[in-house]
This record gives C-alpha cells, sequence and structure tokens, in this order.
C-alpha cells in the first residue's frame, strides 16, 4: 500500500510545498539515507504543519479569519519538532557527530 501525505491531491500546490519543503529539510539534515523512519515521519509533519502555517498566515494577510491561538499552538510545535530534529541554527544535530 502507497503511503499518502494527508490525502492530499499530489497535483495540488499545497502537496507540492509540502514534498519540497520536505525534501529542503530532509537535505539539512544529511539526507533520507541517514535519517530514521521516525526522523522522516517528523519531517514530514513539519512540512505539512509549515505549510498550513503558511495558508493561514496568507488568508490572514487576505483578510481572512485568524484563530490566533491555533496558530501560535501549531508554531509551538513547528518549533518544537526544529529542535527535535536538530534544524534550529546554532543547535548541533546529534546524529551527524
Amino acid at each position: 500500500m502507497q503511503a499518502q501525505c494527508l490525502s492530499l491531491d499530489g497535483r495540488t500546490r499545497s502537496a507540492r510545498l509540502v514534498r519540497s519543503m520536505a525534501q529542503a529539510f530532509t537535505a539539512d539534515l544529511g539526507g533520507a539515507a541517514h535519517m530514521t523512519a521516525s526522523k522522516r515521519q517528523m519531517v514530514q509533519r513539519l512540512s505539512a504543519a509549515s505549510v498550513m502555517a503558511r495558508q493561514w498566515e496568507d488568508s490572514y494577510a487576505a483578510g481572512g479569519h485568524f484563530d490566533r491561538l491555533a496558530y501560535t499552538a501549531l508554531l509551538s510545535e513547528i518549533r518544537q519538532t526544529y529542535d527535535l530534529l536538530g534544524l534550529c541554527r546554532g543547535q548541533p544535530n546529534n546524529e551527524r557527530a
């Protein structure tokens, strides 16, 4: 069975952005060959959450509804995932050491 990315049609802009971000994060972590399955899943979730935050920001900029609490919680989750993966500047990635 083939895994689906958030049940998104792979041709949508959102799906392309999630894929692009996942590829960039994977490269930042030294490539998929150097990552555990759990890290690859975290990268996938981080990518999806990052695209979601961007969509909310775009909607807000266009005058749309903005749930500040949900947005703040999402940003907190994104930041925690950055930390867990070692993607924050100045933070060494333990797997690379």
